[in-house]
């Protein structure tokens, strides 16, 4: 309605019960019976109205200006359902007919009447028949403005949904309790007691669900916030779940208003898993300081500067002094000066942001002053927020692993020594990956060719240097080791080039001694003896070029020269007995080869044995066996020696054999053969 246009409208259709139009007419001009009424209308802060059976107004007090914007004037003689909201006017309609035909006074209504700037206001009024008064003769609207209450309440009301809302999102269990019994609960809270809906909570009294030992603490806590009207800290307590299951958790509580009345709102927070978790970091610090003290290893922490913060009693022990002695010190004190300076330069590259080996070795000094070889393996300790506090370092005594490393170092040395003097080659060749693991130096005397010529290749065993005519039988040996159990020897000669080029004839013995995940072989460990020059004197001697019948009268008068028995000669050149030589002087016997051998390696030339004209095949002899069968006969007096020295007792033997590195258990039955024939030459010749 626009500024000043009088609102038009329907009447409220109403009879006047009984009262004739003559009378309701007569009422249309009400006068007020005193000025003191008159003043209570002109100054009432409610909205005052009167109107007739129709609906129209027939008086309207001042407040209209200041509630609703229009002049009185404006508004008399106007339908006064004009002014309500088109959603109201039905329901207000209906109550003033209601009024009209019982009489009476309404209960209080709310509706919304329309300002004259276009805006709602909403009043609650109260509707009363006086059309029987014969000072109104009309209908009495007596309305109040609630807008600003109905605003605050419509805001009250959304900030208790957002509370209610916020509440049920809250991962802490919250409930609110008026004299004792609960009356809210959120779902966190549900969750913590155990109840599948809040009606199993709501109307209990929250003591039904805190422990017995805390009922008395608790009643005080509430009476503290009820009378203080204050909060109350986190404080400890036990409550117990719908199933009597305890927990442990914490309580804090607020007074509050619920429903007008004071209320407490009671937070919870569970410490079941804070608890265990405390449990189970004391069981871990209880196992790492068990640890820590009980270890064999010395373990000390350090600050970034140097100072020892904690050392365990290992590194008491080690190093000679107390934990009083050490704690507080700078490490100085138990470090070398090269030691000193690799913590120093480490401490410097990780703060740079170095990654380098968390393991190294140092040098730390004992009280005594004597020095102790470590394995020392440290970490970085940080604080929470990742602040680095120090070091911590687990020093491991090594003296006994040195110790066995050098005689590890030494075996080895000894035992490739002792290789290196076998008169054959000895080698460790690799199948599958077709490469040479190991070869002694004797392949240099024998072929020509240094040890590394052969590492370095990568293909079939000797296949550069194997005669083809032997290349198919070489080849074969193959497949037999293929099939043969690990202590089977497989026999091969065949031919290989020397460096100059000559062709030398090698006779290998070869076995398993490593297979693969599914059996097969992978290492073959074998020897080769150069026979050649062997094989060229058994073919002079076969072809008559050496008289075998007067070998022997040669080595009798080599003996009578010498002036020596039989049985002294016997024993000087190569062991034999006075029967043996006897037959072999007499002709019985033919002289055996190693006989020949160690007369040479005395010094004698073999033509005074062999006979003149034989310079040559002579030569040729020498030249081989000098490269290998003196090798055997220096190690046969040393054999010999040794037997004498340890009496051929089998304890003192064994430990022999251990101090070289070789244990009893693996030594094969081919190996304790190989040793017993170490005694005997002829059977080492043959």
């Amino acid at each position: 309605m626009a500024q000043g246009q009088k609102p038009r409208g329907r009447g409220v259709s109403a009879p006047s019960r009984g009262k004739s139009r003559t009378h309701v007419a007569r009422a249309t001009q009400p006068q007020p019976k005193t000025e003191l009424f008159q003043s209570l209308l002109e100054h009432a802060a409610d909205l005052v109205h009167i109107i007739d059976a129709e609906g129209r107004i027939r008086y309207v007090s001042p407040a209209v200006t200041r509630l609703l914007g229009y002049a009185p004037d404006d508004v008399l003689h106007t339908d006064s359902f004009s002014f309500v909201h088109p959603d109201d006017e039905p329901r207000l309609r209906a109550v003033v007919t209601q009024i009209v035909e019982q009489g009476g006074t309404s209960e209080r209504q709310a509706y919304r009447l329309r300002h004259h700037d276009g805006s709602l206001r909403v009043f609650e009024g109260t509707v009363t028949n006086l059309l029987d008064d014969p000072t109104i003769a009309g209908i009495l609207i007596n309305a109040r403005d609630s807008t600003d209450r109905k605003e605050d309440e419509q805001l009250l009301r959304a900030s208790d949904e957002r509370y209610r809302q916020l509440m049920e999102l809250l991962p802490t269990p919250s409930l609110v309790h008026v004299d004792g019994k609960i009356v809210y609960v959120n779902a966190a809270t549900l969750a913590l007691l155990g109840a599948q809906s809040a009606e199993e909570l709501l109307g209990k009294t929250l003591r039904d669900f805190v422990h017995p030992d805390y009922h008395h603490l608790q009643q005080q806590r509430i009476q503290q916030i009820l009378t203080s009207g204050r909060a109350v800290q986190f404080l400890e307590f036990k409550f117990l779940r719908l199933d009597g299951q305890v927990i442990e958790a914490e309580a804090a509580g607020v007074a509050i208003t619920y429903g007008g009345k004071p209320a407490v709102q009671t937070v919870i927070r569970d410490l079941t898993t804070h608890k265990r978790d405390e449990q189970a970091l004391r069981a871990s610090e209880e196992r790492y300081r068990n640890l820590f003290e009980n270890a064999n290893d010395a373990i000390a922490a350090f600050t970034v500067e140097g100072t020892l913060t904690e050392v365990n009693t290992g590194a008491s022990v080690l190093l000679g002094w107390t934990r009083g002695e050490l704690v507080g010190q700078s490490y100085d004190k138990v470090l070398t000066p090269a030691a000193r300076a690799t913590a120093e330069d480490r401490t410097r590259r990780y703060l740079a942001g170095e990654d380098m080996p968390s393991i190294f070795e140092a040098e730390l000094v004992r009280k005594d002053g004597t020095t102790i070889p470590v394995e020392a393996r440290t970490r970085p300790i940080h604080d929470r927020q990742g602040n680095l506090l120090g070091f911590q370092g687990i020093f491991r005594d090594i003296r006994e692993r040195q110790r066995a490393e050098r005689e590890l170092r030494e075996s080895q040395r000894l035992q490739e020594r002792i290789a290196d003097i076998l008169p054959e080659i000895l080698y460790l060749y690799d199948v599958v990956e077709q490469r040479m693991l190991y070869v002694n130096h004797r392949i240099l005397t024998v072929l020509g060719y240094p040890p590394e010529h052969f590492k370095e290749k990568i293909g079939p065993l000797f296949d550069d240097i194997l005669h083809p005519e032997d290349r198919a039988r070489f080849t074969t040996r193959i497949a037999k080791l293929a099939t043969a159990a690990d202590d089977r020897i497989i026999e091969t000669e065949c031919r290989l080039q020397h460096a100059n080029g000559e062709w030398r004839t090698l006779h290998w013995r070869e076995q398993v001694c490593g297979r693969t995940g599914s059996g097969a072989t992978k290492q073959i460990l074998g020897t080769g003896q150069d026979v050649t020059d062997r094989k060229r004197l058994v073919a002079h001697l076969g072809a008559g070029i050496l008289d075998k019948k007067t070998i022997g009268a040669r080595v009798r008068d080599l003996r009578k020269q010498l002036d020596l028995t039989q049985s002294e000669f016997g024993v000087q050149f190569g062991g034999f007995n006075q029967r043996q030589i006897f037959s072999y002087e007499s002709g019985e016997a033919d002289v055996p080869l190693t006989l020949l051998l160690a007369i040479h390696a005395r010094g004698y030339p073999l033509e005074q044995v062999l006979g003149t004209g034989t310079k040559a095949i002579a030569e040729t002899t020498i030249q081989y066996f000098s490269a290998t069968y003196r090798a055997r006969l220096v190690l046969q007096r040393l054999i010999d020696t040794a037997a004498q020295l340890l009496g051929r007792d089998q304890e003192t033997v064994e430990q022999a054999l251990i101090e070289l590195g070789i244990p009893l258990k693996t030594v094969t039955p081919e190996q304790r053969k190989l040793f017993e024939q170490l005694t005997d030459i002829d059977k080492l010749a043959e």
